[in-house]
């Protein structure tokens, strides 16, 4: 999901406010949150929202238990996109949750302005993520046209605006403006031209999905033009509209762990195979030994009561043969 998703996400979540937090799990692909009665599925980096497709789950682990002892049963007092960008935070008055959806994701629990705890512990110049150290969000991206302008291509100048590639591409195709134009060859009546239609696109940010042969293949806030020949449904709520991609685009959790149970079950039957085959041959050689034991027994009543000149001689009855250097006698039985 990206930063205008995020932001529409952001208003949809205001019916949780006032709602006490019960309950976090962790999931085979992320997290679980229970506020009020609602939902909410986090799996960094990829997408937040309230869902109505999640495995019941108890999971945990020391980060799931550090949440919980800090928040649980806390009221949610606000949610808020943090400059834009793909940082959400849930203020529990005392607490406050940070999900950070860029790069590899993060949750990061604060009090009182100081990290307590976090899925994962970074480090950059100017931040970092660690128990007991301020808590910085990141640096806010540009939010203006004419502040993001440069000689490179005007696709990648646009990509520092807190939009998502799609946005930015059919940003593009309606302001009639080729994405490999490089930015300081824009005219100003063109700038003028991509802000406007930015502002007719946020006027029309709804929820939709896009189906190819009824399975749905994005989902989105406005009607891309790539997606005009497919069918597309209007949906209430963005989180609905992405429980619908994600419920069809990933593979259930129960199907995952049934294949890897069949590979691991192969594996053991292939393993059993090679054992009866072994356990097959080493009978054979035992059966084998049994049956022909009297001669065998005599020829190791030699072996250990002659010295090596004697036992060689006392072999040459039998169908032995005596190794001297090193020191092993072989026995032909029929």
């Amino acid at each position: 999901m990206c930063p205008v998703e995020y932001g529409y996400l952001v208003k949809e979540l205001q019916g949780l406010i006032g709602k006490r937090f019960s309950k976090i799990s962790r999931l085979e692909n992320g997290y679980r949150l229970r506020i009020g009665d609602a939902d909410i599925i986090c799996q960094p980096p990829i997408r937040l929202h309230i869902t109505r497709y999640i495995e019941e789950s108890e999971g945990t682990d020391s980060f799931v238990e550090k949440i919980r002892k800090g928040i649980k049963g806390a009221r949610l007092e606000g949610v808020s996109q943090i400059n834009s960008d793909r940082v959400i935070m849930f203020d529990f008055g005392e607490h406050r949750l940070y999900f950070e959806m860029f790069a590899k994701g993060n949750i990061i629990l604060v009090k009182e302005g100081k990290t307590i705890t976090a899925l994962r512990y970074e480090h950059w110049t100017d931040r970092e993520i660690k128990p007991n150290t301020e808590y910085k969000t990141p640096k806010p991206p540009p939010t203006e046209i004419s502040d993001v302008i440069s000689d490179k291509y005007i696709i990648v100048s646009l990509l520092k605006l807190p939009l998502g590639r799609e946005y930015t591409e059919e940003l593009l195709l309606r302001a009639g403006i080729n994405e490999k134009i490089p930015g300081n060859h824009i005219s100003e009546k063109q700038i003028e031209k991509l802000e406007n239609e930015l502002d007719k696109m946020r006027k029309e940010f709804s929820p939709y999905v896009f189906y190819d042969s009824g399975k749905p293949i994005a989902f989105g806030l406005i009607k891309f033009s790539k997606y005009s020949n497919l069918e597309t449904r209007e949906l209430r709520t963005l989180s609905e509209a992405a429980d619908e991609y994600y419920l069809a685009n990933q593979i259930p959790v129960e199907d995952e762990k049934a294949e890897k149970l069949k590979l691991r079950l192969a594996k053991q039957e292939e393993y059993l195979e090679q054992l009866k085959k072994e356990e097959k041959e080493y009978k054979e050689k035992g059966d084998f030994v049994y049956a022909n034991y009297e001669e065998i027994e005599k020829i190791l009543r030699i072996a250990s009561s002659y010295g090596m000149e004697e036992i060689e001689e006392k072999l040459s009855k039998y169908k032995a043969k005596l190794n001297k250097k090193e020191k092993s006698i072989e026995v032909d039985v029929q």
